[in-house]
């Protein structure tokens, strides 16, 4: 399944003076990164949390392992829930 995962914060750039266009580049952070990034926010709450309450904590690893799980889990819903809308060339080309 393809997931999409476009860059969550392109940047724009000058496009065709001709057209008025404005086209972006595919730099930065991409959506796995993004999402992984806020993923990991609940995940360190919910570590410190369980830990506050006398548990062992999760190592560091495991924590970033969990976020990009629930990252790339987003990102198959919002391929599903998207169809495939916003595929770029490349992906409709495999």
């Amino acid at each position: 399944m393809k997931t999409n995962n476009f860059q969550a914060f392109p940047s724009p750039t000058v496009g065709s003076p001709e057209t008025g266009t404005i086209d972006f580049k595919e730099d930065g952070m991409t959506m796995l990164d993004y999402f992984a990034g806020q993923a990991l926010i609940g995940e360190i709450i919910s570590d410190v949390l369980w830990v506050s309450l006398g548990n062992s904590g999760t190592s560091h690893e495991g924590l970033v392992k969990n976020a990009y799980n629930y990252a790339e889990t987003m990102l198959q819903e919002r391929a599903k829930r998207i169809g495939g809308q916003n595929e770029t060339q490349e992906e409709k080309e495999d």
